[in-house]
């Protein structure tokens, strides 16, 4: 019976090619599960119904998981149902059946324009390749709205300074072009030329740590954390960037399409939480702006 959980991880990584943090994240989510279903001494996964499910799913609320989790681990639960469904192994999916109060989606908190600049034009010591590189990070980060992990994974071929352009690998492994301005390409290019001092011989990737190797998410996030700590006093975080990037162009009224393919959106659902935070910003300048809009004591 257990061996589907191995066939349907090898199915995740050769045919659908997650990235290796999702599937992590799909393993622990299932080892609870499964380790529930034995707990039931349930024998066959065609045994498993909407009501065991749900019995599952309120035994991890009194366990204390949030809403979001329970919502996670649901999610993963129906997604390996399917799997088995299309292997014949079951006839219906039971995920399916079970339902969980929706949480509340929060809008992602974003800088503004003037905080962005104020750290982009940070007093970066410009001597120090690791300033320079880190310089051209931020530019870079704020100028795609391209991911942490797409950032890090970028190497020399998939970038185009010529015409502006990187080559990023996205959720599922799928590719697509996107720009950047000229800004960020003359930060590159300041980085481009003292890379070598850094970077070991035959190494592929832009950005480099100070072993000479592939840059790790972690020194990125570092980077950007003490530097916004010093310039802004608050907590800035590489995706911060991105949600920055994707309200600040709605701002300026670039097509919502348009984000949803700069930033790698399959759903135009999931782009469209940036159109609330736009009419957030509208009502707030209608707010203080218009002479009806609050009543006079």
């Amino acid at each position: 019976m257990y061996e589907w959980v191995d066939y349907y991880f090898s199915h995740l990584m050769v045919e659908r090619r997650l990235p290796p943090n999702t599937i992590a994240s799909y393993k622990r989510d299932l080892a609870s599960f499964t380790g529930w279903i034995r707990w039931r001494s349930i024998g066959q996964w065609s045994e498993v119904s909407d009501i065991q499910i749900t019995k599952y799913i309120g035994f991890r609320s009194r366990d204390g998981m949030s809403i979001a989790t329970l919502q996670r681990e649901l999610s993963c639960i129906r997604s390996f149902f399917k799997y088995l469904m299309a292997e014949g192994v079951v006839q219906m999916n039971p995920g399916k059946l079970v339902r969980l109060k929706r949480r509340p989606r929060k809008l992602p908190y974003t800088l503004s324009q003037d905080e962005i600049k104020k750290l982009l034009d940070a007093d970066f010591d410009r001597r120090s390749p690791t300033d320079i590189r880190d310089h051209a990070i931020l530019e870079l980060l704020y100028s795609s709205g391209i991911r942490l992990q797409e950032l890090v994974q970028l190497s020399l071929v998939d970038i185009d300074l010529d015409e502006r352009v990187l080559i990023v690998t996205g959720k599922g492994l799928k590719d697509r072009y996107v720009p950047f301005g000229s800004i960020a390409a003359k930060a590159i290019e300041l980085w481009m030329s003292v890379r070598s001092l850094l970077a070991n011989e035959n190494e592929i990737a832009l950005f480099v740590g100070a072993r000479g190797k592939r840059i790790s998410r972690s020194v990125v996030r570092k980077s950007l954390s003490d530097l916004s700590d010093d310039v802004l006093h608050k907590h800035v975080y590489p995706h911060l960037l991105r949600h920055s990037f994707a309200s600040h162009l709605l701002q300026s009224r670039c097509d919502l399409r348009g984000i949803q393919e700069l930033l790698g959106h399959e759903n135009i659902s999931t782009t469209q939480i940036y159109t609330h935070l736009d009419i957030n910003a509208i009502k707030d300048v209608y707010r203080e702006s218009h002479p009806r809009a609050k009543l006079k004591r």
